[in-house]
């Protein structure tokens, strides 16, 4: 009973040990250019307040464009 369960173990353990390991291929990074569209509003809204500031003029209610 254990002599042959030991012996199935290192049977298994000798499979184990000859298979090759699959070489892994690296993933090429890819850039994201992805920008969440609240913050390109938000920042083109900042951007003219901050030029109208700069420059002495009054923001216009209507910069959301």
């Amino acid at each position: 009973g254990e002599k042959s369960h030991q012996s199935l173990r290192w049977a298994v353990r000798d499979q184990l040990l000859q298979k090759d390991v699959p070489v892994k291929r690296k993933s090429v990074p890819r850039v994201n250019n992805y920008v969440v569209p609240t913050s390109k509003k938000r920042s083109a809204l900042r951007w003219n307040i901050r030029y109208s500031l700069a420059n002495g003029l009054q923001p216009s209610r209507d910069l959301e464009d």
